[in-house]
């Protein structure tokens, strides 16, 4: 919806109380206790919208990026919208080169942005967590401990298993 309904980030303030009231504290093992948010639930929320790499859980907040998100699918689809408005034919190269320049500025935008994040977040550990929990997310970050929750099967390297087995697997 965010790629071309410019805007929508306004109405999309229910399914982020859905993920951060609802599925954030099912996945913490129900850390939240019910009343009102303290800062770590904040905190918490901030680093579950992290990529993986970064210790989170790659769940993206769906009120935030989304007029980037429009911006960028405009921007890589104008060759293709200006073709039509003059009735003419859509020069595919021309729509192809937009649209990764678009692309590749975007997913720029979005490292950067996230780096920021991740630096904010660090900044604040100490205020959100405890000594044991912000000692525990350094070790982890340096580790790079968040691999595995990346990892593909791959039949090459004797993985048979599809990614829903293998991620059972992982669990059990």
């Amino acid at each position: 919806m965010a790629r071309v309904v410019p805007g929508v980030g306004g109405q999309m303030g229910q399914l982020e109380g859905m993920i951060r009231d609802r599925l954030i504290p099912t996945l913490m093992k129900g850390r939240w206790n019910g009343g009102p948010f303290t800062q770590h639930d904040v905190w918490l929320r901030d680093v579950a919208a992290l990529p993986v790499r970064l210790l989170g859980l790659g769940i993206p907040k769906p009120t935030e990026p989304v007029d980037k998100d429009y911006k960028t699918s405009a921007a890589a689809s104008k060759a293709i919208t200006e073709a039509i408005l003059r009735r003419e034919d859509i020069d595919v190269d021309e729509h192809v080169k937009r649209g990764q320049k678009a692309r590749a500025a975007h997913k720029e935008a979005i490292k950067e942005a996230v780096e920021k994040e991740w630096e904010r977040l660090g900044s604040q550990l100490g205020q959100a967590a405890s000594e044991n929990q912000c000692e525990e997310v350094r070790q982890s970050k340096e580790k790079r401990q968040s691999g595995w929750l990346t990892a593909t099967p791959l039949k090459e390297h004797g993985m048979n298993l599809s990614p829903d087995e293998f991620r059972d697997a992982m669990t059990i």
